[in-house]
């Protein structure tokens, strides 16, 4: 292997991960979690309150599916996700909603089911494999 290889790997560590999430209550949530863990994981979100109030306070928005018991390690669909999403890294040279609070990815992924823009540039087939990842 030289400097310029890439190379990706499962580490088996699905058991830790479900224990962690079991009696820790580990999120696993990241930039490159799919919409599928998210939709799972998270309690939810603040917007901003549509009162006409003097004192105008972010609202707590709960996401009915969020279950701190989920279970989605084992689905190989939330796998491939982030390995598009890692491809889309190594083409782009940043981490994917890099400026995005919590709650705004959870916006874009859930809601608006918006993904990373890929670059003009980008070679077709890698292009093509990366959608077809999400």
């Amino acid at each position: 292997m030289t400097d310029m290889e890439v190379q990706i790997g499962d580490y088996g560590l699905e058991c830790l991960k479900k224990y962690c999430k079991y009696f820790q209550y580990y999120d696993m949530l990241s930039n490159y979690s799919s919409p599928e863990v998210w939709e799972e994981s998270y309690p939810g979100y603040f917007k901003e309150s549509s009162q006409t109030t003097g004192q105008e306070a972010p609202v707590f928005v709960p996401n009915p599916r969020h279950s701190k018991r989920a279970n989605f390690f084992n689905s190989p669909y939330c796998d491939i996700y982030s390995f598009g999403m890692i491809l889309w890294e190594l083409e782009n040279e940043q981490r994917p909603f890099e400026n995005e609070k919590t709650s705004d990815i959870y916006n874009l992924l859930i809601q608006d089911k918006l993904r990373p823009k890929i670059a003009e540039g980008t070679d077709k087939s890698l292009a093509l494999l990366i959608r077809r990842c999400w």
